[in-house]
Formats: structure tokens, sequence, C-alpha cells
């Protein structure tokens, strides 16, 4: 059941959402201005809800007993002082007022969310970071996942309106934070520092007599492309690392603070861990996949010293498959006579550290096993 549910989601989630975006891009209504994003919205909506009978979770609203946060970053904004849209739109004031926008939320997020609490209000005025959290009920979660996967330079800006007083102009959610984790993480702080006030006192001892606190397990999964190589790129390199260094630097401070409550409230070590499965380097890095949506023809696999193999797509796909499937080994091979070469890929990313940590949160799911 397991290999099943993991062989229907990797289906779904290879499914060439871009393809769908790139056949329709000569249709009329994209030449009167319909937004690629829309489209990218549609495709998403198509294949995740079939038309078939059943209920579909298709807003935030719909989705129950299960917080969902989809991220995206910030690049602009409108937000006219109150009395001067006077009846009129944000379209409109932003055709008519371009002195109104500004752009001094560049580089935050915008979160689509259904937590019904806002988690970011205790921190609103930090200068650090803008945060903007939209958790309307009726939001579709087709197009927070569409706003969410605008990645430049394929699809512009999305502008998302947020209760009819301010417009945001926002981009792919990997342009800020490639791994996802600062909003769960702030999610995570923010629920951690109730309980610890929950739990305490009036005298500020914590109360006798109260549930055990379930574990807290965060997994990362990172299949973003990246070179130990330098390479004259005017600073382009230096600006992006700086943000990832940035960003990574804030989530571990933010999973620091929430150790420290975790266990100051009476958690254990052990049941609060963070996962961060990668790619296997040698996938994404020295030639390797890079980021696609959809992997190409054919791949060549480059190791450490000279070693260089050149494996098809679906060999490809066979083994990263194959990582991640228990008791699996060397992946799908789909022609006996490739064996050798699908083999000598297989020993590269076994011993790979994704592979380690896999086994490591799979253990930690079901130690019973």
């Amino acid at each position: 059941k397991r290999i099943a549910a993991w062989e229907t989601f990797s289906e779904t989630m290879a499914t060439p959402f871009i393809q769908d975006v790139i056949l329709h891009l000569l249709e009329w209504r994209v030449v009167r201005g319909v937004r690629l994003g829309s489209l990218l919205a549609e495709s998403v909506d198509r294949r995740f809800y079939p038309q078939i009978a059943g209920n579909y979770r298709r807003t935030l609203g719909d989705v129950k007993g299960l917080g969902v946060i989809l991220n995206s970053a910030l690049a602009g904004s409108l937000q006219p002082a109150p009395g001067v849209l006077s009846g009129g739109s944000l379209s409109l004031l932003e055709k008519e007022h371009p002195e109104l926008t500004s752009s001094e939320v560049a580089g935050g997020i915008l979160a689509f969310s259904n937590i019904a609490e806002s988690y970011f209000n205790s921190r609103k005025n930090s200068a650090a970071l803008s945060y903007i959290e939209v958790r309307d009920p009726e939001v579709s979660l087709a197009s927070a996942a569409a706003v969410s996967a605008n990645f430049p330079p394929v699809f512009p800006n999305a502008a998302v309106d947020v209760a009819g007083r301010a417009r945001y102009w926002v981009t792919d959610g990997g342009a800020g934070d490639n791994k996802g984790i600062i909003s769960l993480l702030y999610a995570l702080l923010h629920a951690l520092e109730l309980e610890e006030k929950n739990r305490m006192g009036v005298n500020g001892e914590q109360q006798r007599d109260l549930r055990p606190l379930p574990p807290v397990f965060v997994v990362v999964a990172d299949a973003s492309a990246f070179s130990h190589s330098f390479s004259q790129d005017r600073g382009v390199g230096a600006k992006m690392a700086a943000t990832r260094q940035f960003v990574d630097q804030l989530a571990l401070e933010l999973w620091g603070k929430c150790e420290d409550i975790y266990l100051r409230i009476g958690g254990e070590k052990k049941d609060i861990r963070l996962f961060e499965i990668g790619m296997p380097e040698v996938l994404r890095t020295r030639g390797g996949l890079g980021t696609h949506w959809m992997l190409a023809s054919s791949v060549t696999i480059r190791g450490d010293g000279s070693e260089q193999v050149v494996l098809s797509g679906e060999e490809v796909r066979g083994v990263i498959d194959s990582l991640f499937q228990p008791g699996s080994a060397e992946g799908k091979i789909v022609d006996e006579r490739r064996r050798t070469e699908v083999s000598r890929v297989w020993k590269m990313v076994v011993r790979s550290e994704a592979r380690k940590v896999w086994e490591e949160l799979l253990q930690a799911l079901t130690p019973e096993l």
C-alpha cells in the first residue's frame, strides 16, 4: 500500500503542468491579456480534480484537520491610504496612480494558509521581513498553488488582492525561501509559545497531569540544483547565495527557539527533529539534473572522479523512486542491457546523505518496525 501511494503521488507531481500552459499560449484570451498564471491554475485544477463523483478539497476552507501553507515571494505592493479608493477598484488605481505602488516589501513573504489564528501577528512590526497572511477560506487551492509556483521569467508577477484594500505582486515562493520552511517554523513557534503559556500556572510553575506533547518532525525535501564551481556571472551568484544564507540562518534561529520551548515544557530531544532530505548531490551538480519540471530524455551523471554515466530520463526517475521505497534496489531496469549503467549510478546515490536521512525518518515514524 505504501509503495502504491508513493507511485500515485509521484505520477501526479510529475504531471506536465507547465506543458499545459505552453500548449495554450496562442489562445485568443491570452492575447487579450489573461495571465499565464491563470492557465497554470486551470491545469492544476483540471489534473488534481478529475471530473468524477466525489468530494474534493477545492478551497482553503475545505481542508479540515490539516494545516496548509502555500508561500509566494513579495515583489511589490499597492496599499492606498483609507478613503483613496473612493468606490474605485485596485486595478483602476494601479493604472491611474502608479506613484502609489511600492517595492519596499520586496523579498518578504505572502502566504496562503487555512490556519485559523495569525501566527505572525506578534512579529508584524519586525523590520527584518515583510509578511502578509491570506487566510480567506474561499481562496482556491489551485490558484494559491499556481501563485506559489509562479516562477520567473516564465510567469510575470501575479497580483493578489487582500480584503479589497491592498494589492500585492508576488512571484515564486522559492525566490525568497527555496525550502519553504520559514512560514512553517513561524507557525510552529507560535503554537509552542501558546502551549507554554497554557501549561504555566499562576505562579509560573508548570501544571501537573498535562497531556504528553506530540512528536514534532519537520521534513524538508530539497531538489534544487547547485554548483561548487565558480563562474563569472557579474555578481548574480553572490546575490542569490546571500539570500539563501540569510534564509538558512533565520531558519536555524527559529528552529533553535522551537527546540528550546519544546524541551522546556516537558518534551524529549528525540521527539523534536528536523530532517533535511536533499536530492543526492551527484544528481544535482556537475551536470546532473539541474531543476526541471520534466526530466530530459537523457541525463549525464558525473561521479567524484572521471566516472561518467549517461542514463535515460526514465532510468533516472527509477533510481530516484527506488531511493525512497523500502526494500528497493538499483531502480527500474527498463532494458536488461542497461543494468550495468543503472547499477553504477545506484551505487553513487545509495551512499548519499539523502538515503541515510530518509531511513532515519522512517525509523522515527515507525519505531516498531
